[in-house]
């Protein structure tokens, strides 16, 4: 749901005044342009960056009972231990391949056949956990695809080691490629085109969903980059484990709240 686009004036405004300079119209059309670019362009990222966080909560390991697959998720064991798992979504389609990893980042050819794809990823933390002390880790390298909308990028899980109770301490963005451990930060891309056309860079680290049994919403800052062809705004995401998640921009005042259900921004001082 975007904000009317007659109410991005007041948006804007919201602000406050830009400082009293000889550049004062430059200041106001660019916070003016952050504005409209996040009215426009933010709650379509914001969807499809939920759907690889909502695929991600498939993976906790603490929340006493393994759902079942979603409608219109498939999944299936590979010869060499990965699985493949495609979800389809009105418009667009995830597609990801979990990979698991020892400590040291030696992929293990486990058996992950389970009637869930939570189930079968449970099945093989336990395996990591009987197999190796430290912590091992899931790396999920995913693509979206569709008319509209094309991303890539991989998600780390690093699993609890064998004294601590099974869960994920937490998800970051990586490349999809160990190096002698868990794989390095790297940022992910979401480009979203049609009327609206912007593209989200994104970065996340020690990102938690499994800290707490039932978490609804993960905990953690998410460091983007919003960019569309008349303007871009680098921010941060915060989600600290409720209905909604503020947004703050830099170069503006105040920050964005953003209601996780609807998308609807809301400005706050």
């Amino acid at each position: 749901m975007k904000p009317p686009r007659a109410a991005l004036a007041l948006l804007a405004l919201a602000f406050g005044p830009a400082c009293k300079s000889e550049i004062t119209g430059t200041v106001d059309a660019e916070r003016q342009a952050a504005v409209e670019l996040l009215a426009d362009c933010l709650p379509e990222q914001l969807d499809k960056l939920s759907t690889l966080l909502q695929f991600a909560k498939l993976w906790r390991l603490a929340d006493g009972a393994n759902p079942a697959d979603p409608s219109g998720l498939v999944w299936s064991e590979q010869s060499n231990g990965t699985v493949a798992a495609a979800l389809t979504l009105p418009g667009y389609t995830l597609a990801a391949t979990l990979s698991f990893y020892s400590p040291t980042g030696v992929r293990q050819n486990l058996d992950v056949t389970a009637d869930s794809l939570a189930q079968a990823v449970e099945d093989a933390a336990v395996d990591l956990r009987a197999g190796f002390p430290g912590s091992s880790f899931l790396v999920c390298e995913w693509v979206m695809s569709g008319p509209t909308v094309a991303g890539s990028g991989a998600v780390t899980a690093v699993l609890a080691p064998a004294d601590q109770p099974n869960r994920l301490l937490e998800l970051r963005s990586t490349t999809a490629t160990p190096a002698g451990g868990p794989p390095p930060a790297a940022a992910s891309t979401i480009v979203v085109s049609g009327s609206d056309a912007c593209t989200l860079g994104f970065e996340f680290r020690a990102l938690q969903t499994d800290s707490t049994p039932s978490r609804e919403v993960p905990s953690g800052d998410v460091q983007f980059e919003l960019v569309s062809a008349a303007a871009g705004a680098i921010g941060e995401l915060r989600f600290r484990s409720a209905g909604t998640a503020r947004v703050y921009v830099l170069g503006l005042k105040g920050y964005f709240e953003v209601d996780l259900d609807t998308y609807e921004i809301t400005v706050r001082r």
